[in-house]
């Protein structure tokens, strides 16, 4: 048979007036065993210990980039908020009229100064579409569906456009405005995705040309 080694171990316990000895005798793989068995213990308690540990310093640096980012976006969206806000300022308060149309030629905007050039209190005034004869040249305006921009001269008559009774207007007579149309393209410049209008009352300037 094979040889099998053995471990003992005694210990001298005193009872009475005497000694006792406790012998315990394992064999030498059971001892391995436990020893095998203890040590995989312990490498799975480190292992879970190194898992928690690596989680909390994830977690750590997941929440202080949260922590960045977020103050990144609330940066972002101040900035955003005072460009918008300057922007409007601008707008609003030009001495040039502007009107801001969508890519079917609909107002979406328009600023103090267009809707005191066109008499009108409301900032989106029905009879200013963009490509509605009535009020501009369609054979001028049709150049802007292909991305273009355009500058001309027109006159308009409010007492024709208040015999309608369709629009509030409180101008009346005829006046001479000077046009820009700018088409805003979309992706890849291939159709405009809005139009930009900038108009001067130049009925004064025109007159007073005409008088000299």
């Amino acid at each position: 048979e094979r040889f099998n080694r053995q471990f003992v171990a005694y210990y001298h316990a005193p009872l009475g007036n005497t000694y006792w000895t406790i012998i315990i005798r394992t064999a030498e793989k059971d001892v391995n065993l436990g020893l095998a068995k203890l040590r995989n213990r312990l490498m799975l308690a480190f292992f879970f210990l190194f898992l928690v540990i690596a989680y909390y310093f994830y977690s750590v640096i997941k929440f202080r980039n949260a922590i960045k980012d977020e103050e990144k976006r609330q940066a972002t969206e101040k900035t955003l908020r005072e460009s918008e806000a300057r922007f409007r300022t601008i707008f609003d308060e030009s001495p040039i009229g502007i009107l801001l149309y969508n890519a079917e030629g609909i107002l979406l905007s328009s600023n103090k100064a267009s809707m005191q050039m066109f008499g009108t209190e409301t900032e989106k005034p029905e009879f200013l579409k963009l490509f509605d004869e009535k009020f501009f040249d369609i054979s001028v305006t049709e150049k802007l569906k292909d991305c273009g921009s355009i500058a001309y001269q027109t006159e308009i008559d409010f007492d024709k456009i208040n015999q309608n009774g369709l629009f509030r207007i409180n101008r009346k007579g005829t006046s001479i405005f000077d046009f820009i149309i700018t088409s805003l393209p979309g992706h890849n410049n291939q159709k405009a995705e809005g139009y930009l209008l900038q108009v001067q009352d130049i009925t004064d300037r025109i007159r007073a040309e005409e008088e000299i």
